[in-house]
């Protein structure tokens, strides 16, 4: 379960609280499509690549943070290319290089970037994204179990269009 409150009022409760350090919302336009990113010439895209766009990293500068400080990252996964689109988004690897990122165990738990803990939409249930959400509270509580992420301190949800929220310990 998530409760969100007051930081004043989080302190009281038996749980120890998560913060909300950063955030940003889904981005919209004409080259803009919720399950592709950019360049793909779906619905009215065009197919010319378009480069980042510091609009998309709003969500690390809320935080005072960037990417190397994040030791998770959760996202929507409704369909398996979804997180390749979200990683090269949020400018985790360059468009176009995330299917060769994330070999080599680099996204799996005790990897450079753990991602989906606890097995995200395609393999736990389909929630839009709340049961993410909570692994990443648990996560930054410190009682994630055997996906538990070592020392998990900021921790980052972000979807191929664009929205975000930073969470921390």
């Amino acid at each position: 379960m998530v409760l969100v409150a007051r930081t004043a009022r989080a302190r009281d409760l038996r749980q120890k609280p998560v913060r909300v350090i950063g955030m940003q919302g889904t981005r919209s336009g004409r080259d803009e499509f919720i399950f592709a990113p950019r360049s793909l010439g779906i619905n009215q895209q065009s197919a010319r690549r378009s480069a980042d766009r510091q609009i998309d990293f709003e969500v690390f500068a809320q935080a005072g943070l960037s990417r190397k400080d994040v030791q998770g990252f959760y996202t929507y996964d409704a369909s398996s290319p979804l997180v390749l689109f979200a990683l090269e988004r949020f400018g985790y690897c360059a468009a176009g290089e995330a299917a060769a990122w994330v070999q080599g165990g680099r996204i799996e738990l005790g990897g450079a970037l753990p991602v989906n803990t606890s097995g995200g939409l395609l393999s736990e249930a389909h929630v839009a994204g709340w049961n993410s959400i909570c692994e990443m509270v648990r996560q930054l509580r410190g009682t994630a179990g055997a996906s538990q992420i070592a020392n998990a301190a900021v921790l980052q949800w972000g979807t191929a269009w664009g929205d975000s929220v930073m969470l921390a310990a």
